[in-house]
């Protein structure tokens, strides 16, 4: 048996009995339909203050060995200080030699600073930092929106 060197989707025998063909379509099936993927999430805080996102939802599309994600975030009314940290990604980051990936954050509202998400390695989390690199806290997002769009490996 042979198979596809990227996929590795079975390739059937030429001259091959044809139940041979149907079973390796089957198979070929099911694995392309573990590659590709589409759902909702929920993002939860994950700064350990406890807070409760007054809105809070995500999309995603996973494709083989990444995942895109977009969701929409409010902030409650908060004065902790603690860095933001959005949890309840769909999928584990992977787990390789770097601190992060970065994704686009859009903060809105008074007072939010132009800033840039970072997906955290083998976690499904996220935080966010200001373009200076210095992290942005609950209570600078107190009361604001976050959109966040972006891809990270899987």
């Amino acid at each position: 048996m042979t198979t596809t060197p990227n996929l590795s989707l079975i390739k059937p025998t030429v001259g091959a009995d044809s139940d041979t063909w149907g079973d390796s379509w089957n198979d070929n099936a099911d694995v392309l339909d573990t590659l590709f993927q589409t759902g909702t999430f929920t993002p939860i805080d994950a700064s350990g203050a406890g807070m409760t996102f007054s809105f809070a939802v995500g999309i995603y599309r996973k494709s083989k060995g990444s995942v895109l994600i977009s969701m929409k975030v409010i902030f409650p009314t908060t004065a902790d200080g603690s860095n933001v940290r959005v949890g309840g990604l769909p999928f584990t980051a992977a787990n390789v030699p770097m601190t992060g990936f970065p994704i686009t954050a859009f903060p809105t509202g008074g007072g939010s600073p132009a800033a840039i998400g970072f997906v955290s390695v083998n976690t499904t989390t996220m935080s966010l930092n200001m373009t200076s690199g210095v992290a942005v806290s609950n209570s600078v997002m107190s009361g604001n929106t976050l959109y966040v769009n972006g891809e990270y490996p899987i």
